[in-house]
Parts: structure tokens; sequence; C-alpha cells
């Protein structure tokens, strides 16, 4: 139970990680253009 709790919030964690990243990313290509 423990194993799959803090699987689920790692996959959370890198999810949300993923998504800041990749519109940060989005956000400085657009205003550079």
């Amino acid at each position: 139970m423990m194993l799959i709790e803090l699987n689920f919030v790692m996959n959370y964690v890198f999810t949300r990680e993923t998504w800041y990243s990749f519109s940060v990313r989005g956000r400085q290509e657009s205003m550079s253009l």
C-alpha cells in the first residue's frame, strides 16, 4: 500500500514538473518570437 502511494505521489510530482517546464519553455519561445 505504501509503495503504491509513493508511486502515485512521484508520478503526480513528475507530471507537474514536466508540464511546468513545458509551459515555461513555450512561453519563452513565444516571447522571443
